[in-house]
């Protein structure tokens, strides 16, 4: 039988790695402008992550009543800490957006007793590198709520 919380791992790891929703911040460079104002995103080249890492940070249990024939405890949600890395100063925004205008779901596998999970963006914690420098880049964590449905 297969993990629940290795499904949801790896789900919530090609989530972030695969999207095409990080986009660079680049600062005004001239003389005559504010060198700290931020310049509107470049919305045309989506940035890859560096590094991506997953894990639980914790688990909310309910009884279940077994339709009258005996009580247990079941799991109804799951918390996820993503740790992500970029190379670069990026943007969350259009992630943060797409992720609670359309929480995405990890279908139920039947065969292996696995039950439908959608997932919920709670917060999310970012660290800017100092702007003008280049070698550093954006790091940020992605608290999401794994909710399994009853069946």
């Amino acid at each position: 039988m297969k993990s629940q919380r290795v499904r949801i791992q790896n789900f919530l790891i090609s989530l972030v790695r695969d999207s095409l929703d990080f986009f660079a911040v680049t600062y005004n460079a001239t003389a005559e402008a504010n060198p700290f104002e931020a310049n509107e995103p470049d919305f045309g080249t989506p940035i890859t992550p560096a590094s991506v890492l997953c894990n639980e940070q914790a688990s909310t249990f309910d009884v279940d009543e077994r339709k009258g024939r005996s009580l247990a405890g079941d799991r109804l949600t799951w918390d996820f800490e993503i740790k992500v890395g970029f190379d670069e100063e990026v943007t969350f925004e259009k992630f943060e957006e797409r992720l609670a205008e359309n929480p995405p779901f990890l279908p139920k596998d039947a065969s292996e007793g696995l039950r439908q999970v959608r997932f919920f963006l709670q917060r999310t914690e970012v660290i800017h590198p100092v702007k003008h420098e280049a070698h550093a880049g954006t790091k940020a964590k992605f608290f999401v709520t794994a909710e399994q449905s009853r069946n």
